[in-house]
């Protein structure tokens, strides 16, 4: 159980959940874009294109669930966690800055390998922060932060394109998320 008093257990357990609701921000922040005539025009976006940018975080987020397991085991949650989320911020901050598909597509595979060390993080977390008599109130929680990211996701990024364009909406997403790790 920790020695973590529980208005402090939760309250880290609410900072994961935030996380994961900028996690998901950032993952839908490309299907926006992709559908914009500049941001098409800029990449020279084909069908196929769109396709292999939009799988790309979902190929490097599974292919690195199980050693982001293996690191949180070893290292434990607070520093590998952190780095990953700060470079999931700059990979999705650095889309603004990209000038091609490959740059795009390389991008996507960072933000989705940082990205998976947000589950193993959180589950190792509860397992040794939370009482088992309320691991699935803590995972419900924390899996709920997927689903508010996913319908909040969409409508601020396509405030943000419609406010500051796409690269901004990019670079607010990106940079905003960061205030997380303070």
């Amino acid at each position: 159980d920790g020695s973590l008093s529980a208005p402090r257990r939760w309250g880290i357990l609410g900072l994961m959940t935030v996380a994961m609701i900028i996690g998901y921000i950032d993952r839908v922040n490309l299907a926006i874009a992709i559908t914009l005539p500049d941001f098409a025009q800029a990449f020279h976006l084909t069908n196929d294109s769109r396709g292999l940018l939009n799988s790309a975080f979902w190929w490097s987020y599974a292919l690195f669930q199980i050693p982001a397991g293996f690191i949180v085991d070893r290292h434990g949650v607070k520093y590998p966690f952190a780095i990953c989320f700060l470079l999931w911020s700059l990979a999705s901050a650095g889309t603004a800055l990209a000038r091609s598909v490959p740059e795009l597509f390389i991008l996507r595979l960072l933000l989705g390998a940082c990205e998976s060390m947000a589950v193993p993080a959180a589950l190792r977390w509860v397992r040794f922060n939370v009482r088992q008599e309320h691991y699935g109130v803590a995972f419900g929680i924390f899996t709920s932060g997927s689903k508010i990211g996913a319908i909040v996701g969409i409508p601020a990024a396509t405030l943000l394109v419609h406010l500051f364009g796409w690269h901004g909406m990019f670079i607010a997403l990106g940079f905003g998320g960061l205030a997380w790790l303070i």
